[in-house]
């Protein structure tokens, strides 16, 4: 392989043909999410910080520690990438938390953490899948809700330090992968500021460009991907590109399949003549995958499913069956009510069998629905 490349409105792959990407979202693996573990009614576990407190809660510490241990050499390995592979997906989004990678106190990096990147990187080589690497928690937070793992506001905008560390961090992440050409590029902020932070959005084209420099100074070959406002859903706050390898995202969630809806992003890329990128799409039924495939088709943008694995009631490529222990999990977040140590390991343990590719219910049609629909 070679490096990707932008050429006007194309991504390009490295022979310099044209490269649609249909992809997945590795959620929930390196950012573990409150939804998908059914705790959204429940506030103090929607986060990963609330997660790991409801494994310390129920299991104790020591237990829990090996429990996320576990849970990173299972959630998400070889055999996912090559399930994927096999299905005809060509390019994976791996969404992470910052402090999975570096020390929160000191930015020194963790090589336990990077280890995990470093074995993806290698399986996605081996099956010739695209990375996209996607800052999903930012220092400080970058969107104020739980997925970013933040403190409940986008204090990323507001401090300098965070910035700073922001920086800091994609820096070394760039420096460390610039080589690598299996690498398509660097999401460098997920979903930052929803509307609700409205006053904040003249911030955001600023910081993109300080990060951008940072990237700049180690790695000049790897696509910088910049999302828009309001849970990627507006891109009226991002200016003129400034740099001559960059994408720009959007996320398409239940809205109606028509051309209508994503004008605007349309308008976006007639006018800078520059790729846009479908980064996040799904949740829903097959009716309407197989509607926005089209749609995203039609308009040579391509796509990237979230996520790959998961409970819920949405269809996913890899469908999670929860352990029936689970129940007792979601009654004590819920209501308080404890469970035996027995019982809560138990749920534990069974979970992380469940999540092992093998184990899950694969639905074709949830695939199908997007790669021919």
């Amino acid at each position: 392989m070679a490096f990707a490349r932008v050429v006007g409105t194309e991504i390009m792959d490295g022979a310099g043909a044209p490269l649609y990407l249909q992809g997945v979202g590795i959620g929930n693996w390196l950012l573990p999410e409150g939804y998908m573990f059914d705790m959204m009614k429940s506030k103090n576990y929607e986060s990963p910080r609330g997660l790991k407190a409801l494994t310390y809660e129920l299991i104790g510490p020591e237990a829990a520690d090996e429990f996320w241990r576990v849970w990173r050499e299972r959630y998400f390995n070889r055999d996912d990438v090559e399930a994927l592979a096999r299905d005809g997906y060509n390019s994976i989004r791996i969404a992470f938390d910052w402090k999975i990678l570096f020390d929160a106190r000191t930015l020194a990096p963790l090589e336990d953490g990077f280890a995990l990147l470093d074995q993806a990187l290698g399986w996605c080589r081996e099956f010739g899948l695209w990375v996209i690497l996607d800052l999903h928690g930012a220092p400080g937070g970058q969107n104020g809700t739980n997925i970013d793992d933040g403190w409940g506001h986008p204090w990323l905008f507001l401090s300098e330090r965070e910035q700073e560390r922001t920086c800091a961090i994609w820096r070394v992440i760039a420096e460390r992968y610039r080589a690598e050409e299996i690498v398509l590029g660097y999401d460098l902020l997920n979903e930052p500021l929803p509307e609700v932070y409205r006053e904040y959005y003249p911030l955001l084209d600023p910081l993109y460009k300080k990060i951008a420099k940072a990237i700049r100074e180690v790695d000049t070959e790897h696509i910088l991907i910049l999302e828009g406002v309001n849970w990627a859903s507006d891109m009226s706050a991002l200016g003129e590109p400034f740099d001559e390898k960059v994408v720009y995202q959007f996320h398409k969630y239940w809205s109606a399949c028509s051309t209508e809806q994503i004008q605007l992003f349309l308008n976006f890329r007639d006018r800078w003549q520059v790729p846009i990128w479908c980064g996040e799409t799904g949740e829903n039924n097959y009716a309407w995958y197989r509607e926005c495939s089209r749609l995203l088709k039609q308009h040579n943008i391509g796509w990237n499913f979230w996520p790959h694995k998961k409970r819920g009631e949405h269809p996913s490529p890899y469908n999670i069956v929860m352990p029936e222990e689970w129940a007792a999990v979601l009654n004590y977040a819920r209501t308080g009510e404890r469970p035996s140590l027995q019982t809560a390991q138990r749920a534990f343990d069974k979970l992380l069998d469940a999540i092992v590719i093998g184990r899950c219910e694969r639905d074709e049609e949830a695939s199908q629905s997007w790669l021919n629909p």
